[in-house]
């Protein structure tokens, strides 16, 4: 396993296995994220994911409000 770098929100890691059938590899790497992820789950390690904070205007948040009373 590999730590490959930190981005913005995750921290890269890299899992290499050796196979001796390739044309398992799908389904395998299925295997082998679930087990990742239920490990995670027992461990209380929690994925966190990006957060957009949306922020309107004065202005905009009264035009929306004026379309919203006018609308029907």
């Amino acid at each position: 396993m590999l730590l490959l770098e930190f981005g913005n929100h995750p921290v890269d890691f890299e899992v290499s296995i050796w196979m001796d059938d390739p044309w398992w590899s799908r389904l395998r790497l299925s295997e082998l994220n679930e087990a990742i992820w239920w490990a995670f789950k027992e461990q209380g390690i929690v994925i966190a994911f990006p957060q957009l904070d949306l922020h309107l205007d004065r202005h905009v948040v009264d035009s929306l409000r004026r379309l919203g009373t006018t609308g029907s």
